[in-house]
């Protein structure tokens, strides 16, 4: 649960085009036993899950510009 804690700390206090903001957490009631947490993030059109897992052609433009927009925003998780 402490790594957990940790991503959403810094994930919180990150602000970039490229990373999903977090808006909120929803507090468990219970905060000794609590299995699950809920977060309110940005809401986003789609995401890479879906499209790795879509039967779809991808052209050299949309794979380069997907690449690309990952590349910029791990420079900044890294930066």
């Amino acid at each position: 649960a402490k790594r957990i804690l940790r991503e959403i700390s810094i994930l919180s206090n990150l602000d970039h085009k490229h990373i999903v903001g977090l808006y909120d957490i929803v507090v468990p009631h219970d905060l000794v036993k609590f299995n699950e947490i809920y977060m309110v993030l940005e809401m986003c059109d789609s995401d890479l899950k879906k499209l790795c897992r879509a039967d779809v052609n991808l052209s050299n433009l949309h794979v380069t510009s997907l690449l690309y927009n990952l590349m910029v925003g791990l420079n900044y998780l890294h930066s």
